[in-house]
């Protein structure tokens, strides 16, 4: 047994997640030789849970799940045995019958919560001692799991950290087809509906310091909290939400077409304008976003997204900007593009830090 795990204890000793599941999955296939294996990925959305595939392998090998529209999110509804499972779950693998075979689902805990469920579809019941191996498997990756969750997230909003928006940024899956620079992000004539890319967000609390200072930091963090919740209340499980450091925060859009890029961040910012802070009153954010390019890197389009920021903090403020849109008014000037390696990015970065 000890011989069988090695190989998976050792993959979870890097951060990597997508290296580890992997091995579970072969192990699981080498030792149960099952008709199936999956591997399913659970996170909490705006409209509620949401499930995606993430691979699956049986005698041939395993199989990875790219992600896409051929394989959405979708909600937890559309899996009412899973759900049901889930809901009555006590920890340990549960076992049902469907027609010719069995099938066994034992969930993925991180640590704190279940962000996933294994399938394994075999023609008789697990034994005792596959079902320990079941569990012991788990358990390295529940422990690997909370590893790098502790590494990845702010501890005081939950949300990724600044660190982990340069590993997102090179992990952003399908690439990008064609170059849309040049391109309205609300023209109509010009943009086909199917037009999809990836878009990069910085927003600003307004006024921030202005609250720690009058209120002490006590206060400044519960308004940290409270934004940090309606970011996560605002977007899709695809997406992913960052705190840079202070009051900036950022967001990485995936896969949105060109027509609704504007109105995603705009929808962040009139929640924010609605919000009233208990003992503080209202908030409002700035927002400042820019289309990631083919060839971009992290501190690139960092700072077209940061130039649009800059001016809608200059032009009013509780506003949303495109560097796209700006540019081609003649409100604000290209800079040459220029290659900067991550070390400069997590100086500049460095700068928010509290």
């Amino acid at each position: 047994m000890s011989k069988l795990i090695k190989p998976v204890a050792s993959n979870a000793s890097n951060r990597d997640m997508e290296r580890l599941e992997p091995s579970i999955l072969k192990v699981l296939i080498d030792v149960l030789r099952p008709r199936l294996v999956r591997i399913y990925h659970l996170l909490r959305d705006r409209d509620g849970l949401a499930v995606r595939l993430g691979m699956e392998g049986d005698a041939g090998g395993v199989r990875y799940t790219a992600g896409g529209a051929g394989n959405p999110w979708l909600s937890l509804n559309t899996f009412p045995e899973q759900k049901a499972l889930l809901e009555r779950n006590c920890g340990g693998p549960i076992t049902s019958t469907v027609v010719y075979f069995v099938r066994t689902m034992q969930p993925i805990f991180n640590g704190h919560e279940t962000i996933g469920w294994v399938e394994i579809d075999t023609e008789t019941p697990l034994s005792l001692a596959d079902a320990k191996l079941l569990a012991g498997l788990l358990k390295i990756n529940a422990h690997h799991l909370a590893i790098v969750d502790a590494n990845q997230k702010d501890p005081l909003t939950g949300l990724l950290h600044r660190k982990a928006f340069e590993e997102a940024f090179h992990r952003l899956g399908a690439p990008i087809e064609r170059l849309l620079v040049a391109r309205r992000d609300d023209d109509r004539r010009q943009a086909p509906a199917d037009d999809h890319t990836h878009w990069f967000g910085v927003v600003d609390i307004e006024h921030f310091k202005s609250i720690n200072d009058r209120l002490g930091h006590l206060d400044g963090d519960e308004v940290l909290i409270l934004f940090a919740r309606t970011m996560q209340a605002t977007y899709h499980a695809t997406d992913q939400l960052f705190r840079f450091g202070g009051e900036e925060f950022a967001i990485l859009l995936r896969q949105v077409c060109v027509l609704d890029a504007r109105g995603e961040f705009e929808r962040l910012r009139t929640r924010v304008e609605s919000l009233l802070v208990p003992g503080i009153g209202p908030i409002t954010v700035s927002i400042g976003y820019a289309m990631i390019r083919i060839d971009d890197s992290p501190i690139a389009v960092y700072r077209r997204a940061d130039e649009a920021l800059h001016y809608a903090k200059q032009h009013g403020r509780n506003r949303t900007c495109s560097y796209e849109r700006l540019l081609r008014a003649g409100d604000i000037r290209s800079r040459p593009q220029i290659k900067v390696d991550a070390e400069l990015f997590e100086r500049r970065c460095n700068t928010f830090v509290q």
